[in-house]
């Protein structure tokens, strides 16, 4: 079973990344193109995952998983079958959803979703819990809801989902494994070095070694040692900030950060400094945002 770095950062929350995202893409439309220029940072600066959270499924059998985009072989263009990505933090809900577009012919179809908890060679303990839905002509916007709701009780899970005709001819079946997590915060900050010299650039990357979704912006401060405290240096951008809301998800680093140190910058200890929040895990329970101070230090030498 393998699977990319994008793919290992599948959503835990559908709705609430895809309203992130859809920031992200608006700010890059008003930014000056400076602002989310990529140009000669270093290979650092890639993203790349630091904490595998799914690496438990690596050894489960293989699944026939549902294929790429949203629609089905042997539907019509207008039916979609929705998924949630294979990491759940706290309680929440795993499986899948049918959704419809327009108006769809009639169907005939029996759609049966079984749920089962797994052990982590994949075999299955416990009683399985199944959900059948019958459906004949959809209505336009109808939503067929094939989830299942899980506790917070950290567990692998297997969904598997199966599409007949009429007259029970199979037309499809599919699986997906789940990993259900405790919420963890564990957000780091990292440079590219530990020492620069005046004229270099010090590059930084939120990485999120925790299970809960990491937001910050492009704002940041350089602070001084001045041997007993740390201080705004002197030479600490100001601003003005552009407003795009960036994230780290489970298990990858995020956008870098760079900072040019001036000529004339005072050797010395320093350290970089990004305010960052928890987003909340994405169970039922309410969110809860806690603002964090992420720091990394550095030496500037001659």
């Amino acid at each position: 079973m393998t699977r990319t770095a994008f793919s290992i950062c599948e959503t835990v929350n559908v709705a609430f990344v895809g309203a992130i995202s859809a920031v992200i893409w608006l700010a890059g439309l008003f930014a000056p193109a400076t602002a989310f220029s990529r140009v000669d940072q270093p290979p650092f600066c890639d993203g790349v995952v630091v904490r595998d959270h799914l690496k438990p499924l690596d050894g489960l059998p293989n699944l026939h998983r549902p294929p790429e985009g949203l629609r089905l072989p042997f539907g019509p263009r207008e039916v979609q079958l929705l998924q949630i990505g294979s990491l759940v933090v706290g309680a929440g809900e795993i499986g899948f959803s049918l959704a419809y577009r327009n108006f769809p012919r009639r169907l005939d179809w029996e759609v049966t979703a079984k749920m089962t908890r797994i052990g982590v060679d994949g075999s299955i303990f416990g009683k399985a819990k199944t959900k059948r839905v019958e459906i004949g002509r959809p209505r336009n916007g109808a939503f067929d809801d094939l989830f299942f709701s899980v506790s917070a009780e950290p567990a692998l899970y297997r969904v598997d989902i199966v599409f007949r005709n009429r007259t029970g001819k199979r037309l499809g079946a599919y699986g997906q494994y789940f990993r259900v997590v405790s919420p963890l915060q564990d957000a780091r900050l990292r440079l590219n070095a530990t020492s620069y010299r005046p004229g270099e650039t010090v590059y930084a990357r939120v990485e999120n070694f925790g299970t809960e979704l990491v937001t910050y912006g492009v704002s940041y401060s350089i602070e001084r040692y001045n041997g007993t405290s740390w201080g705004e240096a002197p030479e600490s951008p100001n601003g003005p900030w552009i407003l795009p809301l960036l994230f780290s998800q489970p298990g990858t680093s995020g956008r870098c950060s760079g900072f040019s140190i001036p000529t004339e910058m005072t050797p010395g200890r320093y350290r970089f400094a990004k305010p960052a929040d928890y987003a909340g895990h994405s169970g039922s329970g309410p969110r809860r945002e806690v603002r964090v101070l992420l720091t990394a230090e550095f030496d500037v030498a001659f």
